[in-house]
């Protein structure tokens, strides 16, 4: 969830930056192989910020469809019920 009430959640931004960051690191050498500096390379250049998407993005749209179970309960094929707690006590329950 990236906003509520219409305004971007703080935590999106902490967020944004830890995945940009990690989206920076280089593969390992010794799982892929010689090619992993043209990886690495690749990997940023397509990268981008997230957050950048995000703000483009401010009302449901089919930009949030893929990440949404609302959109897909059919593909659903075992019940499931999970209840949890998110940051700044944010209620999180998904019915499946």
């Amino acid at each position: 969830m990236h906003y509520m009430g219409g305004c971007l959640l703080g935590d999106n931004l902490s967020e944004a930056t830890v995945m940009f960051a990690f989206n920076a690191l280089p593969p390992d050498p010794e799982i892929v192989g010689d090619s992993w500096r043209d990886m690495w390379f690749e990997r940023m250049e397509k990268s981008g910020l997230w957050i950048d998407q995000w703000l483009k993005h401010q009302r449901r749209d089919a930009y949030w469809s893929t990440s949404s179970v609302c959109e897909y309960y059919s593909s659903i094929r075992c019940p499931v019920y999970a209840i949890g707690v998110g940051p700044m006590g944010l209620l999180i329950r998904s019915l499946g």
